[in-house]
């Protein structure tokens, strides 16, 4: 599953995305918990600020309707964001070495800057 950050920090004009991305993090986190006795492995993947589409929709949305977005473009502007190359390499890597598969639901992708 999908996770994010802003499951786990509240923002203003976030409540929905915020409340989805907890939401998905719950179910993920009570699914693996049921699977974990069948050897099934359920996790969340929260790949940090990353440069997309939706980025760009947020970082041009005006700070009266979307106060995060300031905070976008000041880390855009900083080359603070994954690229979806890098967050692919840690996906491939959790999914095909459990090795390095951290304990517990929630793998946070390291930032590359």
């Amino acid at each position: 599953n999908l996770s994010s950050a802003a499951a786990r920090q509240a923002r203003a004009g976030m409540s929905a995305y915020s409340s989805g991305k907890a939401a998905i993090d719950r179910f993920t986190e009570a699914v693996a918990e049921e699977e974990k006795s069948a050897g099934i492995v359920v996790m969340a993947l929260s790949p940090g600020m990353v440069d997309s589409g939706t980025q760009a929709l947020v970082r041009s949305t005006p700070v009266e309707r979307m106060p995060a977005s300031e905070n976008n473009r000041r880390a855009a502007g900083a080359g603070k964001f994954n690229s979806p190359e890098h967050v692919a390499q840690h996906l491939l890597k959790i999914a095909f070495d459990p090795a390095s598969r951290p304990q517990g639901f929630l793998y946070i992708v390291p930032n590359q800057y």
